[in-house]
């Protein structure tokens, strides 16, 4: 009778873990971007067998502008309206895509998923009651560290990042450019709103990375021209955003061996 107590014990042990490993989660973050304005943003990761969904929950935000008197100037800051960014990854077929936005027009960036080399730390910490341990890689031009736990096994992760043995929990890069922090942990799975995200990211047109890297640049010389336009006269307009550009300020910068 103690053999099969023990038996049943093994068997339910044995159970949890498949079902804790086919389980589905949303795990909500907050994510913060400063590239010379803070951005806060808020998503919610949804993790299904085999894809994940990141996607934008951030409250929308109409357009508006503000003037602030400094000195003898006045300045204008512009707030747009907050326009969604999502990311699709489908982990069968190795690849991400990204529903974005520059200025008006929305792009789907489709690429192959990068090859992460992580480096796994033996320092620990806990998180959201989750026993965490610390992970470092290189990403596009920076240096990142993160917080994972394999307490939920799965290699998806917020934003563009992943390939680790359990969920990332906390992730920022060394320069503190962007950092993504948890809030809550659920059990649920993917709606039909966020269905439809998926559905029209894999009907949209797609372009590569590096043609979203050229549009990006050419998009950020378009503004800076209508700035200058509206600047005091002596005010010099001949800065160049190209692909050399060490002023441009990017979460990724473009790697050549890319595709």
């Amino acid at each position: 009778m103690r053999h099969f107590k023990y038996l049943v014990a093994i068997l339910f042990f044995i159970f949890m873990v498949e079902r804790l490993n086919a389980q589905d989660f949303s795990i909500s973050y907050q994510q913060t971007v400063d590239l010379g304005e803070k951005q806060i943003t808020n998503h919610k990761l949804y993790i299904e067998k085999n894809q994940s969904l990141y996607f934008d929950v951030t409250d929308v935000k109409s357009a508006k502008i503000t003037e602030n008197q400094e000195g003898n100037l006045n300045t204008f800051a512009i707030t747009q309206s907050h326009k969604p960014d999502n990311i699709y990854i489908d982990f069968t077929n190795k690849t991400l895509q990204q529903s974005t936005y520059l200025g008006n027009e929305n792009y789907v960036i489709k690429e192959s998923l990068y090859p992460f080399n992580w480096e796994i730390t033996n320092e620990t910490k806990e998180i959201a009651d989750y026993t965490c341990t610390k992970a470092t890689t290189k990403f596009r031009g920076r240096n990142y560290e993160v917080w994972f736990t394999e307490q939920i096994p799965t290699n998806a992760g917020p934003w563009k990042i992943h390939g680790l043995p359990g969920l990332i929990l906390e992730l920022y890069d060394t320069d503190q450019l962007i950092v993504i922090q948890v809030k809550k942990i659920s059990r649920d799975g993917l709606g039909q709103e966020q269905l439809d995200v998926i559905h029209k990211i894999q009907q949209s047109k797609t372009i590569s990375f590096k043609e979203y890297d050229k549009l990006f640049k050419e998009y950020a010389q378009e503004l800076f021209n209508k700035i200058a336009t509206k600047m005091p006269e002596g005010f010099s307009s001949s800065m160049t955003i190209d692909d050399d550009c060490e002023d441009c300020s990017s979460l990724e910068i473009y790697e050549e061996w890319e595709q």
